[in-house]
């Protein structure tokens, strides 16, 4: 498999405006009905949009800053996945299970998210840069 080039923004830029734009339409909704309450539109945007633009830039950087091609393993692309699904579960299953059961798991998504993060990251992070310069 080919790694994820983080250069190929086009898809990416999409994405992001995908991902952004729905919890804003679940936000207005919540306003108008009591079927979806306030609380999980904003968890919503603060796990799922917040979250993903943290890991976005964390990884970004991470890579950029240390002289790095932008380019990632598929495993990264597993992390996001694993930070919006969370995001929803956090959001959308408290209303179909019991809200405590929804939020251990959608933190249990989170935290394996960014465990992946740090798999990949820690070893870019603590070794010298790969193009030889200072920093």
């Amino acid at each position: 498999m080919r790694p994820l080039n983080l250069t190929e923004s086009m898809p990416a830029h999409i994405a992001i405006h995908q991902v952004t734009k729905w919890p804003l339409w679940m936000l207005a909704f919540s306003f108008y009905t009591s079927v979806i309450p306030f609380k999980d539109a904003i968890h919503l945007i603060t796990i799922g949009t917040i979250g993903m633009m943290i890991l976005a830039m964390m990884t970004r950087v991470s890579l950029g800053h240390t002289g790095r091609t932008l380019s990632t393993p598929n495993y990264i692309s597993v992390a996001f996945a694993l930070v919006l699904v969370a995001a929803i579960t956090r959001s959308i299953l408290p209303l179909i299970i019991g809200p405590h059961f929804a939020w251990q798991i959608s933190a249990l998504l989170w935290l394996v998210a960014f465990l992946l993060f740090l798999i990949y990251c820690t070893p870019i992070l603590t070794r010298r840069r790969v193009d030889g310069r200072r920093g």
